[in-house]
């Protein structure tokens, strides 16, 4: 039997197809010439190497904003299991468990820390293997903004080294530098939980998805 590839050596298509597709659409200049999306339904996984050279790109040419405002694209990602299963979260514990899971469950050289309170998510980014990149840091802390505006929390605002914003409001042309990015915090006003979804998918739902990450060896990471 061939032995695996090192696991830190891949990243998710999905994330990165959402990326592409976001920027194409709002700003085509940043992307680096020929880049093109990759198919998550052909292929889950992509160079971590590629995922973090995209990325690096577009912050030299346009800072930290696009990568923080991905969030704001969601109706641009491929409907995946995955993605499908942190959007339909009812609590922004539940939301959490799922999204630190998922980065455990495979590669995740780097990973987030996420200790949720009454009203927000502090994070925490690190990796095994050096620091995350800053725009590797951006991208998630704008992309688990976005979840929870999805997953049906108000009011969402994103704090990033002494910047307080508006996650509904990122735009791709916002003009934000951070430094590292390393630790951020998203908050809520308000994280309804509607009772219809709640009744519906609480246990059954976090059965289903303990059942997928545990049939899916190779499924890829959330994170980057």
């Amino acid at each position: 039997m061939a032995a695996r590839a090192k696991p830190d050596t891949y990243a998710s298509a999905w994330l990165i197809a959402l990326v592409v597709r976001a920027l194409s659409a709002e700003r085509p200049e940043l992307l680096p010439e020929g880049t093109t999306a990759p198919d998550p339904m052909k292929s889950a996984l992509a160079a971590a190497g590629d995922k973090r050279g995209l990325l690096q790109a577009i912050h030299a040419r346009a800072g930290a904003g696009p990568l923080l405002a991905i969030g704001h694209y969601l109706d641009r990602a491929d409907e995946t299991p995955t993605l499908t299963t942190l959007t339909t979260s009812s609590t922004p514990e539940g939301l959490a468990q799922k999204w630190m899971r998922l980065e455990g469950y495979h590669h995740a050289s780097n990973r987030t820390r996420i200790t949720v309170s009454n009203r927000d998510f502090t994070c925490s980014r690190h990796g095994e293997a050096g620091s995350p990149d800053p725009s590797e840091n951006a991208l998630i802390a704008g992309f688990l903004a976005g979840l929870c505006a999805r997953a049906g929390a108000t009011g969402v605002h994103l704090e990033i080294e002494g910047k307080h914003l508006d996650a509904t409001e990122l735009q791709m042309h916002a003009d934000i530098d951070i430094a590292t990015g390393a630790r951020f915090v998203i908050g809520w006003q308000d994280w309804p939980c509607r009772s219809a979804r709640c009744s519906a998918s609480s246990p059954v739902r976090a059965e289903a998805f303990q059942l997928y990450c545990a049939r899916r060896g190779s499924m890829p990471p959330a994170g980057c």
